[in-house]
């Protein structure tokens, strides 16, 4: 999320006062640090960077400088130290080190600025240096900054455990699925099938990079088939990739915002499913494996309408133009048809009427 968009959100919460502002990964703050005339800003600074890194609610935190919790909820901000300086300081003061970003945003004519700390997968509990040179946790509670107690360090430990299992599993995942797509390579096509039960196995509950690559893959699978006569494998290629694609439930939206990584395996699934819809009408002639194609970008259809994902939306809207286009070119009406029932059965979601189903196009293309 860009910062401006941070900012205009917090402040909308102010204004209508629906809910809590500050939590384990959020801070408003009405003046900056060295403008607060303390003698210890740069610890003060230091510590509260600490205590956002060691959240375990986000890989990203933010203090927000210019906001305040009372009328008008603008305060204009001055910041003289840049951001080389403000790193230098918590290169002094913060281990291991947290990557930080400032960003300045003018709203209503306020000068507001945004530190952006985003910690490392790898790194453990961040410490924080004293004047005195000693060294301790200080973690966000709710609202609030503190000492970080045992019971709570261990629980920032196990978590940190887990997240760097995590990544043992993921990069061991990578490689499997990197040792299907050579063998793969140096196959037939009468092999594709144990392949495609291999690769089926890191399809789904695996990390968006390790989806990514089944993704990679089954389009060089795609690339090997012969349609007509590769009917059932194909549509195997399209089971798998719904599934790499993380599209989760097709009944309701998630309850989360979709990331941008999920975003680019959506953005290979409808690349793959064009492919194949290119194909079935341009090159191989077969009904069926342009009706599995289209059963792909229904499914990617269905999703961004259940996610409010408009601008995903228009390129997938926008795959189904240029299929259309492409089969009435080739005087494929009956393509067409389906093209314009698979819309039309995906905008329903949103309360307008099912499409008409016909029971001739139904035989053809599923």
């Amino acid at each position: 999320m860009e910062s401006k968009e941070i900012v205009n959100k917090l402040l909308h919460k102010l204004r209508s006062r629906s809910s809590v502002i500050e939590n384990k990964s959020l801070d408003i703050k009405g003046e900056w640090y060295s403008n607060t005339k303390k003698k210890n800003w740069k610890f003060e600074f230091a510590k509260d960077v600490c205590a956002m890194a060691n959240s375990l609610s986000s890989r990203e935190c933010h203090l927000i400088f210019g906001l305040t919790n009372r009328e008008p909820f603008l305060r204009n901000v001055e910041i003289l130290e840049d951001e080389a300086v403000l790193q230098q300081i918590i290169q002094s003061n913060v281990t291991p080190i947290p990557k930080i970003k400032l960003d300045k945003v003018i709203i209503e004519g306020y000068s507001i600025y945004v530190l952006s700390i985003r910690k490392s997968k790898k790194d453990m509990a961040y410490f924080a240096s004293r004047p005195n040179r000693d060294q301790l946790i200080y973690i966000r509670r709710g609202s609030s900054t503190g000492l970080c107690t045992k019971s709570e360090l261990d629980q920032i430990l196990e978590v940190k455990r887990e997240e760097e299992l995590s990544i043992q599993i993921e990069s061991q995942a990578i490689k499997s699925v990197k040792d299907i797509h050579h063998k793969l390579k140096i196959s037939s096509i009468e092999n594709i099938s144990p392949i495609l039960n291999d690769l089926d196995q890191y399809s789904f509950d695996y990390s968006f990079r390790v989806s990514s690559e089944v993704l990679y893959t089954l389009r060089d699978v795609v690339h090997m088939l012969r349609f007509e006569e590769n009917k059932e494998l194909i549509k195997r290629v399209v089971d798998i990739s719904s599934k790499a694609c993380h599209l989760n439930s097709l009944v309701r939206s998630l309850n989360h915002k979709v990331s941008d990584r999920h975003l680019e395996l959506i953005s290979q699934g409808l690349d793959l499913g064009h492919e194949i819809g290119y194909r079935a009408i341009r090159r191989d002639v077969s009904e069926k494996m342009f009706g599995a194609a289209v059963l792909l970008l229904h499914r990617i259809l269905r999703f961004t309408i259940l996610n409010k994902l408009s601008s995903t939306k228009k390129e997938v809207l926008h795959v189904f133009l240029r299929l259309n286009e492409l089969a009435l070119n080739n005087n494929y009406a009956d393509a067409s048809k389906w093209l314009q029932f698979n819309i039309d059965d995906a905008e329903a979601i949103n309360g307008r009427e099912l499409p008409a189903l016909h029971a001739d196009l139904l035989d053809k293309f599923s």
